[in-house]
Formats: C-alpha cells, sequence, structure tokens
C-alpha cells in the first residue's frame, strides 16, 4: 500500500517510518503542507498520516488541508502524537482525521492502530475481519476508542454488551457502562429488533457490514438514528461468537442536513436578491453564470453578460492583471484569491469592486470558476476620506506644541513627542504603561483624578484646570489640563491635553513689575513716546476699496488728540508735556514733512489694514519738526497702530527721536562712499570681496573670460585651475583663522597668472570677509619664462661648447699631440746617432717621418670635423653627401641622400646649421634607433630649404628624454634661432621623422 508521511519532526518520522516499512508499505516522506499537496494530486495514496505535534490551530489546518487535497478520494488520514488530549482528538476528528495515534512509543499498539487504519483503507470506512480477528478486545486493544466521540462496541450473538465505550453510553442515555452492559440489544436498543435478527443472518455470510444506517432508540425512548459499521468476531476454531464495531450519531447530521436544505433556499435568495454579484466563468474567462443581483449592483442583465468575456468591462489599466489572476486561478484548482479592480456600469461610469474567486472546474455539479464581486466604490471613498481624515488628526497630534495622551484604566496608553518631553522622558517607551498618579503632583492629585473620573463616567468635557506635573527628573512643571472622553482601541478612554504654563505664571507675576517699570523708563527715555487717539474707531472690515482705505485714515489724522506725551518731549522740541498735549499734527511738523508723510503714512496703513499679515508692524517715518524757539529738527519716528478688542483702529503710538546729527553723519558717509566706490571701480588691479566661504559677493570689474555676473555668486576657487585649487584653499583658510595676509601666486582656468594679496577684514572679533586684490603678471611671466628658457639655452650652448673644446683637446692630446711628440724622440734619436746610414738611423728617420705625415692627416680630421673644408669650398649639398657616405662607410648602414635645390650657395651660418642638423640626426639615428635603413632628404620649395632625416628603427617617447641629452635640443634651438619650423614625429616601435624648415639666405657674392 502507498502511504505518505508527513512530519518535520525526526523522532516521530523515524518511529511511524519504521512501524510503516515493518507492515510491508511504501512510504513517502515531506515535511509540509504544501509538500503534501502536491505529493496528493501527483499520486495515488491509501493512507496518509501526518505528525500532530506542536499548536492544536497548525494541526487542524494541517488535517483540513489534506483531507482537502484528497477531494474524495477513498483514503485513511491518520492524526500522530505522543501525548494528546481528548480534546485535541475531538478536534481532529472533526476536521477530517478517521483515527488518531497517541502510542507511537508501544509498538504492539501502534501496529494494532495501523492495522485498524489498513482496514478502513480497504473497506472504505468499516473495520476489516482480517485485521481483527486477532485482537483480543476492541476497545482494551486501543485506549483512544474510550475517549472516542463515535461509539464502539462488542456483542454477543444474542444480543448482550461486552464492551462498550463511554460516547456509546451517552449516545444511548445511559448513566455507565454496566448499565448498558445489563440491557438487552434487539429489544432495548434498536426500534424494531426483527431489523437486528436480519443483521445477524446476513452478518454470517458477509463477515462485515459498512456505513449501514440504523434506527435505535435511547434509554427514555427517544429515537436516534446512526450509521454503524462492523464486523463478525469468531474464536480460535473460526465459530462465531460476537459482533464489534462503531456507532456514529447522525442525529446532528439529519439536522445539519435540514438546516443546510434551508441555508439552500436562503442563499439562493440571497443571491437573486442581495447586492453580491456570483459570476461562473470557464477557464478562457468567458461568462456562463451571472446571478441576478447583476443588474441591481452592475445595471447589466444577466443575458446581456453571458457569452462574452468578463475582460471586455474591466478598466484598460487594470486588464493585464486581471488575465494573470484568472491564469492563476485556472492553473491551482481550489486556489482562492481576492483583488480589487474597476468595473464598467452599464451608465459608463466606473465602479471599484473587490472579487473573490476560487477554480471549481474539476467539480462537477459546477465545472467552473466562481467569482462573487461586491461595489467597493463607497467604501474605498469612504476609506480614504478617513484615512486623510486619521492622517490630519494623526499630523495634527505629532506636531503639536501641547502635550496629547491617552488613559486608559489611570495608565497611559499614548503620548505624543511634546508629551514625552513635557514629562521629561527621552522616548514614549519611557512612558506609556505607568500611572498617570507617578506625573501628577501629591497636592493635586485627588482633584486630577476626580475630574479624570467625572470624563470617563459621566461624558464630561473638562475644561482647562492648572495642574502641577512631575517630571521624571524630580522637577515641578505648571499645566494647563483639559479631558474628554474618546474610544481608544476598542476600549473607553480619556484623551488628556497639557500646555506648559510655567512661563505663562511667571509673566503674569512678573507683568505687574514691568507695567512700573515701563511707566519708568517711558518717562525718562531720551526718545519721546507719543499715543493719540481718533475720535471715531476705524473698522478695517468695513473698509471698501484702497482709496476709500486711504480718505478715511487723512480724515482721522485730523482728528487725533494726545492722551499721553513722555516728559522727553521738553528736551527734543523745548515744549512742556501739558503744552505738547495740545498740539495738533499740523502744529509739530513742518508743512513739507506734512505734505511729504500724511500720504504715505496713509498709504501703508491701508495696505496693512486691507492685508493684516502683521497688524501691529511698526512704520518708519523720517519727519521735521517745528521746536518752540522756532528752530527745525530732524527726526526719525516709528509708528505703531493700536487696536481694540474688536479688532478697530483706535490710535497711534509713536516713538520720535532726534537724528539731526545722525543725517550729518549720513550725508557724510554718502559722500565718502561715493569717493571709495569710484576708487574701488577704477584701481588697475581686480579687487572681489568674498565671505567666510569663499563667495564673491563684489568685485571692481570683469577679468578676462568672464563678465561680472557670471563673477557674483559663485565662489574664487571656481575660476583657480584645477592644479591651484587646493593651495589657494588653504591661503584662504589660513586668511579666515589667523586675520593675517596671505599671499599666493595662482593660475586661473583662462590660462592667465596672478599674484592675489588675501586681506582679512574682521568684524566683531571675527573675519567675516576677505577682500582678494590680484595682480594679472600672464605677460610679466611669459617674459620671465622666455628670459629663463634663453638662460637654459645659453647654458646649453656653453655645455655643448665646452664639451666641443673638451673632445678637441682629447683628440689633440690623444692623437695629434702624442705624434708629434713620437717624431720629435725618433728625429732627436736620429740626431745623436753618429753613424746616420746606419740601418737604426734609418728606421729611426722612416718612423719620424710617418709620424709628421699621420699628424699632417689628424689635423686635417680636427679641422674637418670643426668645419669641414669641403662646405667653404663646394657648399652644403656636397658637404651634406659626404658626411652621409662618412657614416654609410663607418656604421655600414644603408643611408640614402636625395636632394632638390635650386640655390648654389648659402649663408654660411646658414649652410653651417644645415649640416650640424644632419649631423646630429645622423648620430641620433646610427647610436639609438637601431634600424638598418636611414634616408635624408633635402628639397627646397620657394624661400624655404626642408631637411628631412628619418629611420624605420625603434622609436622614442620625445616627452621622455632626459634634459641633460642636448641633440634633440640643439636641433631645435638651431631652427628657433634661424626662425625656422621643426616638427620630430615619432613613437616607440614607429620608427622617427625628423622634418626642419628653415628661411633661404643667400650669399651675396
Amino acid at each position: 500500500m502507498n502511504v505518505l508521511l508527513i512530519a518535520a519532526d525526526s523522532r516521530t518520522k523515524d518511529l511511524l517510518g519504521e512501524a510503516l516499512t515493518r507492515r510491508g508499505h511504501a512510504v513517502a516522506t515531506v515535511a509540509d503542507v504544501q509538500e503534501a499537496e502536491t505529493a496528493i494530486r501527483s499520486n495515488e495514496y491509501r493512507m496518509a498520516v501526518f505528525d500532530a505535534g506542536g499548536k492544536d490551530a497548525a494541526a487542524v489546518e494541517l488535517c483540513r488541508r489534506v483531507r482537502g487535497a484528497l477531494n474524495g478520494r477513498p483514503c485513511a488520514l491518520l492524526a500522530a502524537d505522543g501525548k494528546m488530549a481528548a480534546e485535541s482528538v475531538q478536534r481532529l476528528l472533526e476536521a477530517g482525521a478517521d483515527d488518531c495515534l497517541c502510542e507511537l512509543d508501544d509498538a504492539r499498539r501502534l501496529d494494532v492502530r495501523l492495522a485498524v487504519a489498513e482496514a478502513r483503507s480497504r473497506g472504505n470506512g468499516c473495520l476489516g475481519a482480517d485485521d481483527l480477528t486477532a485482537l483480543p478486545s476492541l476497545i482494551a486493544s486501543c485506549p483512544l476508542l474510550a475517549k472516542a466521540p463515535y461509539g464502539a462496541f462488542r456483542t454477543t450473538i444474542e444480543g448482550r454488551f461486552l464492551e462498550v465505550n463511554s460516547a456509546l453510553v451517552k449516545m444511548l442515555g445511559y448513566e455507565s457502562r454496566d448499565e448498558l452492559n445489563a440491557v438487552s440489544v434487539p429489544d432495548d436498543v434498536y426500534r424494531d429488533a426483527a431489523i437486528r435478527w436480519r443483521m445477524v443472518e446476513e452478518m454470517q455470510q458477509a463477515e462485515h457490514m459498512e456505513n449501514l444506517e440504523l434506527a435505535l432508540k435511547r434509554k427514555d425512548g427517544t429515537p436516534v438514528d446512526v450509521l454503524a459499521s462492523g464486523r463478525v468476531v469468531r474464536d480460535a476454531s473460526g465459530a462465531l461468537i460476537g459482533f464489534e464495531g462503531i456507532v456514529h450519531d447522525l442525529t446532528e447530521h439529519k439536522r445539519v442536513a435540514d438546516a443546510l436544505r434551508r441555508s439552500e433556499e436562503w442563499f439562493r435568495s440571497l443571491i437573486e436578491l442581495g447586492y453580491t454579484v456570483y459570476t461562473v466563468l470557464d477557464a478562457q474567462g468567458k461568462v456562463l453564470y451571472e446571478s441576478p443581483s447583476l443588474q441591481r449592483v452592475y445595471g447589466w442583465l444577466p443575458e446581456e453578460i453571458v457569452g462574452h468575456s468578463v475582460f471586455d468591462l474591466v478598466h484598460p489599466d487594470e486588464l493585464e492583471a486581471a488575465r494573470h489572476e484568472l491564469a492563476e486561478l485556472v492553473a491551482k484548482p481550489g486556489f482562492v484569491h481576492t483583488i480589487e479592480t474597476r468595473y464598467r456600469h452599464k451608465d459608463g461610469s466606473w465602479l471599484t469592486i473587490k472579487v473573490s474567486g476560487v477554480n471549481l472546474l474539476d467539480n462537477p455539479s459546477v465545472g467552473g470558476i466562481v467569482l462573487t464581486s461586491h461595489d467597493i466604490t463607497e467604501l474605498k471613498r469612504a476609506e480614504q476620506t478617513l484615512r486623510e481624515s486619521e492622517e490630519r488628526y494623526r499630523k495634527l497630534v505629532e506636531s503639536s506644541p501641547d502635550g496629547v495622551g491617552v488613559v486608559v484604566d489611570e495608565k497611559i496608553a499614548f503620548t505624543n513627542l511634546a508629551g514625552v518631553m513635557l514629562l521629561g522622558a527621552s522616548s514614549p517607551e519611557e512612558v506609556i504603561g505607568r500611572l498617570v498618579a507617578e506625573f501628577v503632583h501629591p497636592d493635586d492629585w485627588p482633584g486630577a483624578r476626580e475630574d479624570l473620573r467625572q470624563v470617563l463616567e459621566e461624558n464630561w468635557n473638562m475644561p482647562p484646570r492648572e495642574r502641577r506635573v512631575v517630571r521624571k527628573d524630580g522637577t515641578c512643571v505648571s499645566t494647563e489640563a483639559t479631558a474628554t472622553r474618546i474610544a481608544y482601541q476598542g476600549r473607553r478612554a480619556i484623551q488628556l491635553t497639557l500646555r506648559d504654563v510655567t512661563e505663562r505664571n511667571r509673566a503674569a507675576g512678573r507683568l505687574k513689575q514691568s507695567e512700573q517699570r515701563y511707566r519708568l523708563i517711558a518717562d525718562n527715555v531720551t526718545d519721546v513716546i507719543h499715543t493719540m487717539r481718533v475720535e471715531t474707531p476705524i473698522d478695517p472690515a468695513r473698509l471698501a476699496s484702497a482709496s476709500d482705505t486711504e480718505v478715511t485714515i487723512l480724515k482721522a489724522l485730523g482728528t487725533l488728540h494726545t492722551t499721553y506725551i513722555s516728559p522727553s518731549v521738553q528736551r527734543l522740541l523745548g515744549y512742556s508735556p501739558e503744552e505738547a498735549k495740545r498740539l495738533k499734527p499740523h502744529e509739530i511738523l513742518t508743512p513739507a514733512s506734512l505734505r511729504a508723510n500724511a500720504p504715505r503714512f496713509a498709504s501703508e496703513a491701508s495696505r496693512w489694514l486691507r492685508r493684516p499679515d502683521d497688524p501691529r508692524a511698526a512704520h518708519v517715518l523720517d519727519i521735521e519738526c517745528h521746536r518752540k524757539d522756532g528752530t527745525v529738527v530732524s527726526c526719525e519716528a516709528t509708528g505703531t497702530i493700536l487696536y481694540d478688542d474688536t479688532g478697530c483702529v483706535v490710535g497711534i503710538l509713536t516713538v520720535t527721536r532726534d537724528v539731526t546729527q545722525r543725517k550729518k553723519a549720513e550725508r557724510a558717509l554718502r559722500s565718502s562712499e561715493a569717493r571709495l566706490r569710484s576708487l574701488f571701480e577704477n584701481l588697475p588691479d581686480f579687487v572681489a570681496i568674498l565671505n567666510r566661504q569663499g563667495t564673491i559677493e563684489l568685485v571692481n570689474r570683469s577679468t578676462p573670460g568672464t563678465s561680472v555676473q557670471e563673477l557674483l555668486g559663485n565662489t574664487g576657487f571656481d575660476f583657480v585651475a584645477a592644479e591651484h585649487q587646493e593651495h589657494g584653499r588653504e591661503a584662504f583658510e589660513q586668511a579666515v583663522a589667523t586675520g593675517q595676509l596671505q599671499k599666493i601666486e595662482v593660475q586661473d582656468i583662462f590660462g592667465h597668472w596672478w599674484i592675489c594679496r588675501l586681506v582679512p577684514i574682521a568684524e566683531e572679533d571675527e573675519v567675516r570677509h576677505v577682500i582678494a586684490i590680484s595682480t594679472d603678471i600672464t605677460e610679466r611671466r611669459k617674459q620671465t619664462e622666455a628670459i629663463h628658457k634663453e638662460q637654459r639655452l645659453l647654458r646649453q650652448l656653453l655645455d655643448l661648447h665646452e664639451r666641443d673644446r673638451q673632445l678637441i683637446a682629447y683628440e689633440i692630446h690623444d692623437g695629434f699631440a702624442q705624434q708629434l711628440t713620437g717624431a720629435q724622440f725618433n728625429l732627436e734619436a736620429f740626431g745623436k746617432l753618429r753613424d746616420k746610414d746606419s740601418e737604426q738611423g734609418r728606421i729611426l728617420l722612416t718612423t719620424g717621418l710617418h709620424l709628421l705625415s699621420d699628424s699632417i692627416d689628424e689635423s686635417r680630421r680636427l679641422i674637418s670635423g670643426l668645419r669641414p673644408p669641403i662646405l667653404d669650398e663646394f657648399g652644403v649639398v656636397a658637404a651634406v653627401d659626404y658626411l652621409v657616405c662618412e657614416f654609410r662607410e663607418r656604421e655600414g648602414i644603408s643611408i640614402e641622400f636625395d636632394h632638390d635645390v635650386q640655390f648654389d650657395r648659402l649663408a654660411p651660418p646658414v649652410e653651417s646649421a644645415i649640416f650640424r642638423i644632419v649631423q646630429e640626426s645622423l648620430t641620433n639615428a646610427c647610436t639609438h634607433s637601431r634600424s638598418d635603413r636611414i634616408r635624408v632628404t633635402l628639397i627646397q620649395r620657394d624661400q624655404r630649404v626642408t631637411i628631412e632625416v628619418r629611420d624605420w628603427g625603434v622609436g622614442f617617447d620625445p616627452d621622455t628624454v632626459e634634459e641633460h641629452r642636448f641633440g634633440l635640443q640643439g636641433i631645435r634651438e638651431r631652427v628657433r634661432l634661424f626662425g625656422g619650423e621643426v616638427t620630430i614625429e615619432t613613437s616607440p616601435g614607429q620608427g622617427a621623422r625628423i622634418n626642419v624648415e628653415l628661411p633661404i639666405v643667400e650669399t651675396a657674392c
């Protein structure tokens, strides 16, 4: 028999696997319910055993899912656990288990229970006779049957109970097993005894019965319908001695069947009359059925939709997702999934619907995919509104400066951040869960507790109460508390709002003191404090337009009368306070000042009254006032509009000070500023003012490559070349940090060089700006570099000259001088011989003559090296040809010489330069190129001659030539001296080509 074992626990898996294998079964093992469902769908199993250890809910869910995957196929389903309570057994049997294995460590009892299950699997629910014959007792062999929810029995042939379990005793209405064992089964248990005797006759032939519905009666005579399965019991000789089996009470089953019929009628009415739409689709999405509620919900008649694709009415944006969900349902029989999508109403509007689908294509009674859908358009709108409302409330609470908390059972259940800070905690976790009493001052707690009780029990909104709160560090703060009852997480709770009024109380205490102090200040300040009231208050809400407002204000200014003026008016205007109170504004202000400021004040006041962003904002006016002695004084008046409690304008408060000297100073300052600005803008140097961050705030002019607008707002480092930026930043930061002048030399991004003097400007002992004074030294630097270059060239030429002198000295010493000395020695020796005709004399004379001849040749070679005679005699073409032949013979390399010139002779310096350029180029090529071929070309084009020396050797990188190598540098400098151009084309592995162009300077012959 194929058996599926579902067990993750290794011990349970080993015990059950060993027992099943011992009984000859083919066991397949999986670890979880998902693997079990897959295995059941792909294989045929007659028995499935699952590990019911762990939580009851998980075991019951596993049992239901496995039974559902079996989909009605005959298979004994067993739950296994070494320890299992009777309640757990009951739940598992109700969930679809056929039996429970509770004796995993007892091999004999485990075999007995497995034998029962094997018989059940073969007989589709009955007890197999072959497996039970060996059992001494049905109930004794399986103690679990004693607690099973179904009845178990053993009877004699004549009809007397031998064994019953407690479930059967209860089912038949008896008090105990002994009481039931004493009754006659045919007469006291069966409603018709004849039926029992017919069963005895049939059982002798059939050996067993299965799922037989019987009509029994209880002790009190009430009927009970049961479903019984049983077998005959024989002794060792095979003689029939009785029956044993199990009985299921059908009373509840029949009650459920009746309820199911009534429920079916109810559901039919619900489908037809409710607001849930039921739809059946085939695997391609074609509608097979629509419930009548379709018209009520979506406006369509069922016959208008049936036969069409369900996707015809799905919103285009969600069509792909809907097709994907249908494919998922088709691929997974029994799979249930719920989605939200948009569906078109018959009137063209789009509804948001919630659709649940289940694949019942394999169910013959349905044969399709069943969809249930609900219109949730209004629900989604309500949810969105609720979310927005909750979000607004959450943000309001979180951002509230007042502490907001929730109290449940006198404990803090929630608090916002302001509440955490008010209580002196660092996080909500330090507060939540603690009693409110811990944070209320002991003297205030009785009253606070009574207030909270009234709020909670009487739904009373507590008005503001001042309570002292004890912070976590033990300090006290005064708060203003309000409270109201709310529902919080399904429970009655109190929302408590706390506002820290400690400072407010302190301010109230200081207010009385400040009134006297301010009065004293007002009476003794140098500035004149002046309050004036209008006759009729002005209501800003009734002002129709700007022009109406200004006219009203101007009229009101004419009705102003003084209510207070400080004594300092006598120092400013020469009037006593009593005299000044009687004066009108036009009597104090000069006519010019009155004409200029009255309309301006009316215009600004009109604007503020119509848009009172800050109704008490101050207005500053420059005025001129008449003194009592007739002189005029310049003043600055700061005015504020006064309002009453209703928001109407009732007067003006002004503070006036003498600014005569300040005006003079301002005029002098403006004059000085104009002179300095003119000087600043006309300085020959470029001057920029930078802030601490290096941003340019002001410049006196533009620089080459930029405009003033491009400079302002950018940092000065943006215009410094990348290689100089770090040096520039260091100097700038040093100037800011030390306050000392820094001097640097940098190059800008346009290639110009500058000497910059960074002058720090300290304000209040802190460097806030730096003045960068920059002088353009580009031309000076070019001249300096040119001088340095000429100096380097001169040094190189001197080095070359010294090298040539040294070489000539070595050659004269080692060659010419040595030969002359040898000749001298030989001739002196020859002169001392007495017999000059002797062989020795002849040898000395011959040797001396040879040495003199060699000395002459050596002198010619040296002269030719310094300036070949052929160059003077035949010109540069013949000299170069001679030079090529000499190199070809000496180096053994193929050297070609091509020439095409029209001139006969050139100026000696030019000829010498051409000769030396070719000589140096050939020397380099022969020494370094390792080429077996060299070509020299001399061509005249108009008034320029081109010299080219090319090899096909290893090449080189011109940038890596060391400075002490003078060959290429000497060629460049010779060409530069004659106003020519030189090009060196080479790279590693590509040979080398030296191309020189020189202007022709012919000799004057």
